[in-house]
Formats: structure tokens, sequence, C-alpha cells
């Protein structure tokens, strides 16, 4: 390193500072990202579930005004999650990476069998009766999921299911899930990420350009001319110009001082050097 010029010096220094805030900038914004694409995934999930719920609620609503008017066996086409699951079902035809179930123990649900984690879920929503809605993941960080409790407004057959089972108001009947794959998000993220990537990577370089033209200019340039007045004079050649820079950074104070040294040194030889005998 000792060997380098200034310049080179100034060019690795210049190059590891700005590598360095590239590399930060780039954590920064992929942190950024993926937030962004985690959140906006959830959203597109709490729209597929909303539609589940708008169905399910429908379908219930239709169920209790036709047993009104004449007591019907629920069949699964008129049962609250099935049509929850049918709804989402046509939703999912344009977005099928989202997975809805209802996680209950019902036999009609299209769902099939929870799983470990979702029983946890609805561990979860019954020890927390205030618990409306819940973000997670699931399957060791490899799903993002969006839980939501179904709870009874009073005493009455669960959700028309088809155990015949009443539960009291505000217990918990079942709970709605949309489960998306994380590497949905993932993606999202890396297809913003990289293009932004190499703009700022191309501006970092411009940067460093720009950079080291200005150093060349207000730096390196002065400092040579400096330098070759310096030598012709150490060397005996006193007709050279004095060093003229007409700003006030430090280069220029540089140069005035050393006028002045050659201007000192200048008369101490012609007052050292003998006048010649008339």
């Amino acid at each position: 390193m000792n060997t380098m010029g200034l310049r080179p010096k100034f060019s690795v220094a210049m190059g590891v500072g700005l590598l360095a805030g590239l590399a930060a900038t780039l954590l920064l914004c992929e942190h950024e990202l993926e937030q962004n694409a985690r959140r906006d995934v959830i959203r597109q999930a709490r729209l597929v579930l909303d539609a589940a719920e708008t169905a399910r609620r429908d379908t219930m609503d239709q169920h209790q005004s036709r047993s009104l008017v004449m007591p019907t066996p629920l069949l699964p086409p008129s049962e609250p999650s099935f049509a929850a699951y049918e709804a989402v079902e046509r939703v999912r035809r344009r977005h099928a990476e989202f997975h809805y179930t209802e996680a209950v123990a019902n036999p009609v649900q299209p769902g099939g069998p929870d799983a470990d984690w979702e029983h946890a879920l609805i561990d979860r929503f019954r020890l927390q009766a205030q618990l409306h809605e819940l973000v997670t993941e699931a399957a060791g960080g490899t799903l993002l999921v969006l839980a939501r409790a179904v709870r009874t407004g009073g005493a009455f057959q669960s959700d028309g299911a088809a155990d015949g089972t009443t539960r009291g108001a505000g217990e918990l009947a079942s709970v709605q899930i949309v489960s998306v794959p994380a590497i949905v998000a993932a993606r999202q993220a890396d297809a913003v990420f990289w293009p932004l990537a190499l703009k700022l990577a191309g501006l970092f370089i411009a940067v460093f350009v720009v950079l080291e033209r200005l150093y060349a200019c207000f730096v390196g340039r002065p400092l040579r001319e400096l330098a070759e007045i310096s030598t012709r004079v150490s060397l005996g050649d006193f007709d050279q110009p004095e060093f003229s820079d007409a700003s006030a950074d430090d280069i220029a104070l540089l140069g005035h001082a050393f006028n002045r040294m050659r201007r000192s040194v200048t008369l101490a030889l012609r007052l050292l050097t003998p006048e010649p005998s008339a």
C-alpha cells in the first residue's frame, strides 16, 4: 500500500467505501422488499378469505331462512364451509397458489383432515377468546398463513354441522385458513430486487467514475504541476514560472507556500553568490 500513488490509494479507499455502501443498501432494500411482498401476499390472502367468509355467511343465511319455513336436512352444497370452499376454488382459478381450508372436525368439509399446525391454530384461538385474525408461518416457515376465527353469536347448531352439536355464544366453531407457500412472496421480492440491484450498481459505478474525474481535475492535476515545477527548480532551473492557482483550497495554499519558499531560496542564493570582479 505504501508503494502506491495517491490516486490509486484514493481509488481503492473510495471503491471499498462505495462497495460497503452498496452492500448495505442492497441488504436494506432486500429486507424491505421481502416485507412488502409478504404484506402483499397476506393482502391477497385476506381477499380470498373475505370471499370465503361472504359465501359462508350467505349460505348460512339462506339455510336458516329455509329452515324457518320447512326443516330440511343439511346437504353438502348447502353447508356453509362447503360453500366457502367452493367460492375459494373459483378464486383459485386465478390464484392457484392460495389454499383454503376450514380447520374443524366436519364430515362434509371438502378440505380434508387438519394438519398439526392447523390443530395448533385451533388451540390458540380457543385459548385467546378475543383473537379474531392471525398472520403466522407454518410448516417450518415454508407457508404463510392467514387464519380467522369463526365464533358463534348465540346458542345454535354449529354452522349446520352434521353432528348436531350446539355451541354457546362466542364459542369457537371453526378456523378459516388461507395458506400460501412462502416462496411466492420470495419470488415477488426477487422480481423487484434484482432489477433494482442492477440499477443501484450502475448508479454507484457512475458515482465512482464522477469522483475519479473530480479527483483528477481538482487534486491530481495541480499536484502533478506543482511536483514538476519543484523538480525543475531543485535541479537549478529557476526560470520556471511560479505555481498559479486562483482558488483558495488546500492545493492552492500549498502552491502559494511553495512560491514563497522558492523566492526565499532564490534570494538566498543570490546573496551567497559573489559578485564578479570588475
